[in-house]
């Protein structure tokens, strides 16, 4: 698979929480053309009035991107003709300690149903080790698709530092990792023109390891 030229790529982002607005936001400024999907409609109105509701992200940037390309939606719908879409959607600790990864079902079951081939998924949402595979991998799979040659998977952690100022989202480095080496390449493919730094590792569970290393430490 070759990426279209950076103006013609359209991604779209599931979530648009404190991790998947700036994420949006950052995708919008590297000149993609960005399709939000959130369940919360009260959300998808404010960013559609060009207001914000996440702390880290004002109202003129919102207004700014709208105007570059940005579209929020409640519609999966809209996510039908994208050539990646990453996943940022909430992973709440259950009580036994574990990460909650329903949202994360619902949204690649959502997904599977409206992709077409060569989609790029992306899950950033915090998980265990081995959920990216498990998980997306498994959900996109039993819908038909192969990975690693239909479609291709990676996991890319979050690593918003909400209320720092010197730090924004591009400016940390970003992990990625592939469910196959060559989902690797086509998740960084997509990350590359849109973050200062990106940091491939060798899987899609490696990433995951980061992850959780850095949110133990």
């Amino acid at each position: 698979m070759t990426m279209p030229d950076q103006s013609e790529l359209h991604v779209g982002v599931i979530g648009l929480g404190y991790v998947g607005l700036p994420l949006a936001l950052a995708l919008t400024n590297a000149e993609y053309t960005v399709t939000g999907v959130d369940i919360d409609q009260e959300r998808v109105t404010k960013l559609s009035d060009g207001q914000s509701y996440v702390k880290d992200v004002s109202d003129e940037e919102v207004e700014t991107a709208r105007t570059n390309g940005f579209t929020p939606t409640t519609e999966y719908d809209a996510l039908s003709d994208v050539d990646a879409v990453s996943i940022c959607v909430p992973t709440p600790l259950r009580k036994s300690g574990q990460p909650d990864v329903s949202y994360v079902v619902e949204a690649t079951e959502n997904l599977a149903e409206v992709i077409t081939e060569e989609t790029v998924v992306i899950l950033e949402s915090t998980v265990y080790p081995g959920a990216t595979e498990e998980v997306v991998a498994a959900e996109l799979a039993s819908n038909g698709w192969t990975v690693g040659e239909d479609v291709y998977v990676a996991f890319s952690p979050e690593r918003i530092d909400p209320g720092n100022e010197e730090y924004g989202v591009t400016d940390i480095p970003k992990i990625i990792g592939g469910v196959t080496e060559y989902c690797g390449d086509q998740a960084t493919a997509v990350y590359t023109p849109v973050f200062d730094q990106v940091h491939r590792v060798s899987g899609s569970a490696e990433a995951e390891f980061v992850k959780l290393l850095e949110n133990t430490f």
